[in-house]
């Protein structure tokens, strides 16, 4: 059900998530299939912590 992890994991960057949880919702973006959004999500999660 990568379409309700995703929402999870919207829900939980709407709580204050961290750079792991951008990385997790590009994963099931990628899943999916929406590969210009699983980018917009992975660089998200590279600019809040690049060394990560």
């Amino acid at each position: 059900m990568p379409e309700k992890t995703a929402e999870n994991f919207r829900a939980a960057i709407k709580l204050g998530g961290g750079t792991h949880i951008y990385n997790r919702l590009g994963i099931a973006l990628r899943k999916q299939g929406f590969y210009k959004e699983a980018i917009i999500e992975y660089n998200l999660a590279i600019s809040l912590d690049p060394e990560d």
